[in-house]
């Protein structure tokens, strides 16, 4: 599937993951072009689809492209779980549960690097930053990735620390990647190199706490162990700590 057919297809209201995966693993297996397939009613409702929905879909055409434009010129790349340059180490940890399209702006290659996340109190205390930027930092030397939510407090602390010392990080946002902004406290770490921003969610979703939840799972499906500072029952590192359980990952707490 073409990109247009593709955000094309996911922007349709009523679409959502189940039926997008479905599209991208009939397109693998049939080698049909997607705007083939979005012109198709018989091939849509194969998917299960209702008549108003097929009817969504082909009123999101001139969207998809001028948001396919707006993606080209920000210079982020739409992966789907079908493409080669998918981060495979995350499609073994998620399996099915994996994000059928992946939003992607900066080094794409770190996506596939041995990698460690980095799950905290967005109010964390001095010395719980002092531990998260130490420990990132040796991480760094080992030539390790720091993963983490891009928020404030632990998961800032942890991104900066790996850019400063001269490593790398993955930014994974929960909200849309043309709503982030690059923050003040690590603009001027960041070269074409040293970092990746990814998100699971349509281009210009806004932040909400539902999509925080959900990229979790992203940021344990792509790290090869843990790291938790300490945290007041909070509810969102409790499923972290659950999930990582689940995907039989080294945990670190401090």
């Amino acid at each position: 599937m073409n990109r247009c057919s593709m955000l094309q297809f996911a922007l349709a209201r009523g679409i959502g993951e189940v039926s997008i995966k479905k599209a991208i693993a009939f397109m693998k297996a049939t080698i049909c072009l997607g705007m083939i397939l979005l012109q198709d009613r018989n091939l849509l409702y194969h998917f299960g689809l209702k008549d108003n929905v097929i009817t969504n879909i082909s009123t999101t055409k001139s969207q998809a492209y001028a948001l396919y434009e707006e993606l080209e010129l920000s210079g982020v790349k739409i992966l789907s779980e079908s493409d080669i340059a998918y981060p495979q180490y995350l499609k073994k940890m998620l399996q099915d549960k994996c994000p059928s399209i992946l939003f992607v702006s900066g080094n794409i290659d770190l996506l596939n690097s041995i990698a460690v996340g980095f799950c905290g109190s967005r109010k964390a205390s001095a010395k719980g930053i002092g531990i998260a930027a130490d420990c990132s930092r040796q991480l760094t030397k080992e030539n390790i990735t720091v993963i983490s939510g891009y928020a404030a407090g632990t998961d800032l602390a942890a991104h900066k620390s790996a850019l400063e010392n001269g490593g790398n990080t993955v930014f994974v946002l929960a909200e849309g990647i043309l709503r982030y902004s690059k923050k003040r406290e690590i603009r001027d770490y960041l070269n074409s190199s040293n970092h990746v921003f990814i998100s699971q969610f349509m281009p210009k979703t806004t932040w909400n706490a539902g999509n925080a939840m959900r990229r979790n799972s992203v940021i344990i499906g792509l790290s090869r162990a843990m790291i938790f500072g300490r945290i007041r029952q909070n509810r969102w590192n409790l499923c972290r700590r659950r999930r990582s359980f689940t995907r039989r990952l080294p945990i670190v707490c401090y």
